[in-house]
């Protein structure tokens, strides 16, 4: 479950559930105009199953694994999980290398079946059987059964936490909600890697990092809890905190380390503090484990060996990185995917093998294998669709085109007139692998299926396959010789014991296969001797992520390093050895939970599978009551507000409904000059997701009446010059029409009727947005959009545009460069203030001209220029006990342009503003990254004064 999936809910139920409900509140997780689904309701293991008919012929065998994983986290987390369970297997039109486990708005796990790119490094035997391992963890982590939290569940659904007037902190239902990823990831990680089923705990990857880091000393509990700006960012805190796991079960048991989020999860009063359950539960502060657990591991991470790039004259840097990308080749070049400070778009590196020439070129191709066809140079990965109805794998071009004939295929390789290729359709469980060989007719082309493999495969320069397979605990690799007959076309080449390997080059003449495996201290180059089945190694390093072939004695390797991935020469030095086998206490337990075989399974009657409809799939979320009262001198206001939300598993339909109770009192002394008003709102509105074109519909009703004694009554609630009904109904339509350029149209309509009359409003917001961020940006590196937006109704027409452009400077800097044209001909109108859309926030703050409301016949027209400059201070501070942390700051300063007039009047007013503003990199409860911008601006004419806060937005 990736950091930015926890994000998205929490920042969802701490907003959202804390305020009313919007058409906009919701989260769909299903590329748009999916397949149906059908639905398998199981009472035995209280789960509601949804999946695609793509899994029809996995479907009981994921089944029954899923059954058997909830049994055994039940005894070893120490509790049933609360409601029923929805477990999503998504369609093959959601090709997504990922999964996620929410309990909002309810305890669901969805899984995708993009898994083919990460086969290498999860170091897993079946893509499914570990998604359902780890995200099975995750739900049991946050989702504790039992006190406080369970009485809100049932009464109220899920929500992140509770104020009350007289409880001035904040309860928190789910505490573990908040825990660091250390705690989260890294408990999934060692659990996923129990099961029989590989795990990152047998990557070599994986120990590499940890070690690294370690010798270097750069591990110590303020980084391990917090989500910082530093190289290997996020994957740190799986691949680190499946160890910290590891060293938690290994004192303290499986069973125990698992049953800390029990423990946890009655801690409702300030859940960051992990202290005191900690002592608690294992007699140890956290802080004295993590000191602990890093001491336990420092001397043996000293032995890993790794290059010291510092004042090194023998080693030449050719290249950096900050992320990880295979690498390709041809007779001339070595050429891969690079981005050396991930605060801009990719480049593509080509390496020259005689001259050792390296040629960087800016790409918009997305990180993949790249492969060269018809000069040009394509990504093999997956990508989503313009129309955002499909993401899928192919072979991805400039300018987001891709290549129709590769649609649904994880290209390994090309080469020698030869596909070799992962078919994604067929490979949720594990990957399915073919070969396709082009015959001298063009149009003529033979296809075998390789069948199931456990690794990216590659090609020799005659056709012949190479790839891995697991057997059991042991690692197989296999050549697939193109010309072979019978028998002798599948050849077992090499085995060793272990779950980890990573084919990158083949030495036909020398009959040499290259690979990447574990080591005792992290991962190395290896080969196999197609002839003899021996083993060597080929460098002493313990840090080699990656390696191309340059001649028979030399390679190009990505070596891991603190800073990223440098790339650099070797010079092979072979020593007869074999990759390193992990080996822990589960692997030598008899009585760990076996992996589900068929004589296991229980089939499933057919008569309970049936179709997924959204409406009757719908139910309560979650409901709250607000209420809050306001003291003036003439009197007091008191406002209740009830809010619920209903929404389906699949998320494509949500009803949200909601009453607010409005009273004013006036005192006794000031009611012969005041009402004292009753003013009740309900609405209701549908948002239906699951089509390209989203729609909702809200229907409004107010009731307003008041008296001027006490002794009077109101007037009746169904008067009808005391009522207003309003109608509303709208679609939203996204879609990218030209490359990186997403049109959004917002088109609205409504019907008014109050005071025996109606009348119709109508709107329309149009968005054209070109944003492209790195993978680090607190800034886009670029920018360019346009915003309209209009409104007519009886009071008279308003309208709005604003084009705006954010361009990269050196240093990390930022120009923003904004127009804005506003008219209105109607009542108070706010010059440089959005009409109704405020998901596109402008790019400079400005205080406006506000137009006063007594302009008969006059029309009101603004100008607005802005100009700002940001840069962005790397500076960072961390806290261990403090829920608030900076990552970095970008201060700017800004002006304003203004001009405006009124129709009919040749009179024209101009004015300038200044002001600055800054840009807060934060961190919630370690964990939670959130972009804060405030702006303070100045108008000259008359001096009035703004301060501006959003959160997220361009700027």
């Amino acid at each position: 479950m990736p950091i930015l999936v926890r994000l998205f809910y929490t920042l969802h139920i701490l907003f959202v559930s804390a305020l009313p409900f919007t058409p906009l509140s919701s989260f769909a997780f299903l590329a748009k105009n999916d397949k149906d689904y059908f639905k398998y309701d199981n009472d035995t293991s209280n789960a509601l199953y949804i999946f695609s008919q793509d899994h029809a012929t996995h479907l009981e065998e994921l089944v029954n694994f899923h059954r058997q994983i909830m049994l055994e986290y039940d005894k070893s987390f120490g509790y049933k999980l609360y409601g029923k369970t929805n477990v999503v297997f998504t369609s093959y039109r959601n090709q997504v290398a990922n999964a996620f486990a929410t309990l909002y708005p309810f305890n669901t796990n969805v899984y995708y079946s993009g898994g083919t790119s990460l086969v290498d490094d999860m170091a897993e035997t079946s893509w499914s059987k570990g998604l359902i391992i780890h995200e099975m963890g995750h739900l049991y982590q946050l989702n504790p059964s039992e006190g406080f939290g369970d009485f809100t569940r049932r009464i109220f659904g899920t929500y992140l936490f509770f104020v009350y007037p007289i409880i001035p902190i904040p309860l928190f239902p789910q505490p573990n909600i908040i825990l660091p990823t250390l705690l989260l990831e890294g408990n999934s990680v060692l659990n996923e890697s129990r099961f029989q089923n590989g795990g990152r705990l047998y990557s070599g990857a994986a120990r590499a990092v940890f070690y690294r880091l370690l010798k270097e000393n750069l591990l110590d509990e303020t980084r391990l809890l917090n989500a910082h700006l530093s190289f290997p960012y996020s994957a740190e805190k799986y691949l680190i905190g499946g160890y910290y796991n590891l060293y938690l079960a290994n004192k303290f048991g499986i069973d125990k380390t698992n049953q800390f989020f029990k423990v946890h999860g009655q801690h409702y009063f300030l859940p960051i503090i992990l202290n005191s359950t900690f002592k608690e539960h294992f007699g140890k502060s956290f802080s004295q484990t993590i000191s602990d657990f890093l001491d336990s591991y420092r001397e043996e991470a000293s032995l890993q060996v790794a290059s010291n790039f510092t004042n090194n004259p023998n080693i030449k840097i050719l290249a950096k990185s900050q992320i990880k990308s295979l690498m390709n080749s041809d007779q001339e070049n070595i050429f891969f995917m690079i981005n050396s400070d991930g605060r801009r778009e990719n480049q593509i590196a080509s390496i020259n093998k005689k001259t050792l020439q390296v040629s960087l070129v800016n790409s918009d191709l997305p990180n993949g294998k790249l492969f060269i066809l018809n000069n040009e140079y394509y990504s093999a990965t997956s990508s989503t669709s313009r129309s955002q109805d499909e993401t899928f794998y192919s072979l991805w071009g400039k300018n987001r085109s891709f290549l129709e004939e590769y649609k649904y295929k994880d290209v390994n390789d090309i080469r020698a007139a030869t596909q070799l290729y992962f078919d994604v359709n067929k490979s949720f469980t594990s990957p399915r692998l073919f070969l396709k060989k082009y015959s001298d007719n063009a149009d003529n082309s033979d296809n075998s299926d390789l069948g199931d493999v456990n690794s990216r495969a590659i090609l020799d320069d005659t056709g012949n396959a190479y790839f891995f397979k697991q057997k059991e605990n042991k690692r197989v690799l296999y050549r697939f010789n193109q010309n072979g007959t019978g028998n002798d076309k599948t050849e077992e080449l090499c085995e060793y014991d272990g779950h980890y390997g990573r084919l990158i080059d083949v030495n036909k003449p020398k009959n040499l296969i290259y690979f990447i495996a574990a080591t005792k201290y992290g991962e190395s180059l290896f080969a196999c001797n197609g002839k003899n089945h021996s083993f060597s190694r080929l460098s002493p390093l313990d840090t080699i992520a990656n390696a191309s072939l340059i001649d028979d004695n030399r390679f190009l390797i990505a070596e891991f390093s603190p800073d990223g991935y440098i790339y650099h020469i070797i010079t092979v030095t072979e020593t007869p050895t074999s990759p390193a086998a992990y080996e822990y206490a589960w692997d030598k337990d008899n009585h760990s939970p076996p992996a589900v075989t068929p004589s296991a399974t229980i089939p499933l009657p057919q008569e309970e599978i049936s179709s997924y409809h959204m409406l009757p799939a719908m139910r309560l979320s979650n409901w709250n009551m607000h209420y809050s009262k306001k003291n003036r001198t003439t009197g007091s206001t008191t406002e209740t507000k009830l809010v619920a939300q209903f929404s389906d598993p699949l998320q494509q339909n949500h009803l949200f409904a909601e009453g607010v109770f409005n009273n004013q009192n006036i005192d006794a002394a000031y009611q012969r000059y005041f009402h004292s008003n009753s003013i009740n709102h309900f609405s209701l509105t549908y948002l239906n997701e699951k089509y390209i074109l989203n729609w909702f519909s809200t229907l409004h009703l107010y009731q307003n009446y008041y008296n001027r004694e006490n002794s009077i009554l109101p007037a009746s609630p169904l008067s009808s010059d005391r009522n207003k009904l309003a109608i509303e109904a709208g679609v939203i339509l996204p879609y990218e029409i030209l490359p990186h350029f997403i049109l959004t149209i917002k088109p609205t309509i409504s019907y008014i009727h109050e005071y025996e009359t109606g009348y119709y409003e109508k709107y329309l917001s149009l968005l054209l947005k070109k944003s492209r961020s790195g993978p680090l940006s607190l800034f886009p590196y670029e920018l360019l959009q346009f915003h309209l937006e209009g409104r007519q109704n009886y009071q008279g027409k308003e309208a709005a545009t604003e084009i705006g452009s954010m361009i990269a400077l050196p240093w990390e800097s930022f120009l923003a460069l904004e127009g804005e044209y506003h008219y209105a001909n109607q009542i108070s109108t706010t010059f440089g203030v959005p009409i109704e859309d405020s998901s596109n926030p402008a790019l400079i703050a400005s205080v406006g001209k506000t137009v006063p409301g007594d302009r008969s016949n006059k029309a009101f027209h603004g100008l607005r220029g802005g100009i700002a400059l940001s840069t962005v201070i790397n500076y960072g501070a961390y806290y261990r006990k403090f829920f608030l942390s900076v990552r970095r700051f970008g201060p700017r300063i800004l002006s304003n342009y203004l001009y405006h007039n009124y129709h009919y009047h040749y009179d024209y007013q101009t004015d300038k503003e200044f002001g600055g503003g800054i840009t807060l990199d934060l961190l919630l409860a370690h964990t939670f990254p959130l972009k804060l911008n405030m702006d303070y601006v100045r108008r000259v004419s008359d001096k009035n004064e703004t301060v501006r806060f959003t959160i997220g937005g361009n700027i």
